[in-house]
């Protein structure tokens, strides 16, 4: 049987539904259908095409004299604001046969719509309130009266009258401006924020009154953790690695102070290096590598395995540089993802210490306290390759932009880096009795001078008082006299205007119990 669809008409549902009444007219061969007849209703975004909208709606119909009606329901999502819908139609008699789909697409009125507004989606999050009228209620977002006035916190606004705030107010307060000063209560702030020059001890009343116990001391020394072994500057705070605690402490260089808690790493961390992002920790108790990010002093990743022992690191812009004393090898690690990169470079006996000159990575071996066994070896950064050995030369290794530096046997070497000859300094720390020993890996460059650790009288002797001593650069000699700090200094680093040194601190009972105890950070221009 041949259908036809002679007229398309609908109506909105009275009840507030996504359903709508379609009537229909409906021929066969030429005259008004009679019948029950079963029908496909789809929906569809264009006159022609596949993509439906929503699911099939199915019916079965009474045709009397061409007529019927039906309900159809695709809910409300099938009808946006805007949108038009055709509506495909399949038609064929009670009883099983084929269904014939009836052609062209009806396109569907507006009455559907109405179920949805064009404006409702504004409507529905109420943030169009302009034609509000009315109180609304403070708990439904509103002032709770006809006469107070809205006070919009996300825009420019003046607001007049007194205003109570029962909580606290968060944020730094740098936008508040025009304050009076005289309706501040008494110690509501604090002096050091109201006088410009207190932090650096000029309050002139306090110096008026000779008060300097309540001017600010200068914190220039800090008790750490034991064995402070490492140090390495972030641009913010100084890390100390505390070899017998198995933790970081950070040192605000701003005001000379430790900040937060000590932050765990591995087993024994002996060494530090900075890569402009993370601080990385050399374990030489657990054989890895931790990483802990600078701007939250988080620890991030899980430990990275090196070789036997790591007791040195140097970063060369793209590489980690870790030198395993167990190991006699260099790992090179890249920063950007955390991996090892090609296999351990071997560089001989012992490894402990390294330095980024340039080019290339000094590394320092200590093969005995005997300085003819002693040797550096020059990496090339760029390939990972060995490339010489300086003979009869071991030690704590700086670098001032063209020089590597070595600190041993009561002086200071210096080694040309972009050749890796010896070049004459002449710097000699036994002027003052200075044992000059790099077993200490102290060492550190501040732009004009060098500064390494050593002891006035011998090694182990009574008496013996441990010192730093500070050399010109340009070969003209030592400067002032050697400083003196407490216990034995295991790293010297420079944070742009002071030196730090890390004293390692030990003693032995009337028990003959040997202990360590906690060290010390003190700084010094």
């Amino acid at each position: 049987m041949l259908f036809s669809l002679i007229v398309l008409a609908s109506s909105i549902c009275l009840a507030q539904t996504s359903a709508f009444t379609y009537q229909g007219k409906l021929g066969s061969n030429g005259a008004p259908a009679n019948g029950d007849y079963q029908f496909e209703f789809k929906l569809f975004d264009a006159a022609t095409g596949t993509n439906q909208i929503g699911t099939t709606h199915t019916a079965t119909a009474t045709v009397q004299n061409g007529s019927f009606s039906t309900r159809l329901d695709f809910g409300t999502t099938a009808f946006a604001a805007g949108q038009d819908r055709w509506l495909e139609i399949s038609v064929r008699l009670n009883g099983g046969d084929p269904y014939t789909v009836l052609s062209p697409r009806q396109q569907v009125n507006s009455a559907p719509f109405a179920v949805r507004s064009v404006t409702a989606a504004s409507a529905d999050s109420a943030t169009t309130a302009g034609t509000v009228t009315g109180v609304v209620a403070v708990a439904n977002g509103g002032t709770g009266s006809t006469t107070q006035n809205f006070v919009d916190l996300t825009s420019d606004q003046t607001i007049s009258g007194n205003k109570a705030f029962n909580g606290t107010l968060s944020g730094n307060g740098s936008g508040l401006t025009s304050l009076n000063g005289a309706n501040l209560s008494d110690g509501s702030i604090t002096k050091s924020k109201l006088a410009p020059d207190y932090k650096n001890g000029y309050d002139p009343q306090l110096v008026a009154l000779m008060r300097w116990d309540l001017l600010p001391a200068a914190h220039n020394f800090v008790e750490v953790g034991r064995q402070p072994s490492a140090l390495a500057f972030d641009g913010t705070f100084m890390y100390v690695a505390n070899k017998g605690d198995n933790n970081v402490t950070r040192i605000r260089t701003s005001t000379g102070l430790i900040e937060g808690t000590p932050i765990a790493v591995g087993t024994a961390p002996s060494a530090l290096a900075y890569d402009g992002k993370f601080m990385w920790v050399a374990n030489s108790g657990s054989n890895d590598v931790t990483k802990i990010r600078a701007r939250t002093g988080v620890v991030e990743g899980s430990p990275i395995a090196v070789g036997n022992n790591p007791q040195a690191l140097a970063f060369d812009g793209t590489f980690l540089y870790v030198a395993n004393s167990g190991s006699d090898s260099v790992t090179r690690i890249r920063v950007t993802s955390g991996a090892v990169e090609g296999s351990p470079i071997e560089v001989g006996d012992g490894p402990f210490s390294l330095v980024f000159a340039g080019g290339s990575i000094y590394v320092a071996h200590q093969a005995s306290e005997d300085a003819t066994d002693g040797y550096l070896k020059k990496i090339r950064a760029s390939t990972g390759t060995v490339e010489g050995t300086i003979t009869h030369l071991w030690g704590a290794l700086a670098f001032d932009g063209t020089f590597v530096y070595v600190a041993m046997n009561g002086a200071i070497q210096r080694i040309r880096a972009s050749t890796g000859v010896r070049e004459f300094y002449g710097i000699n720390g036994t002027q003052f009795g200075l044992d000059v020993r790099s077993s200490s890996q102290a060492i550190c460059f501040d732009g004009t001078s060098i500064f390494v650790a050593g002891r006035v009288g011998a090694h182990g002797a009574p008496g013996a008082e441990v010192m730093v001593l500070k050399a010109n650069v340009n070969g003209l000699g030592i400067e002032g006299g050697p400083v003196p700090v407490l216990g034995a200094v295991k790293a010297l680093a420079f944070d742009g205007t002071y030196v730090y040194a890390a004293n390692e601190l030990s003693f032995t009972g009337e028990d003959g119990v040997f202990s360590w105890v906690n060290g010390n950070v003190i700084r010094f221009q």
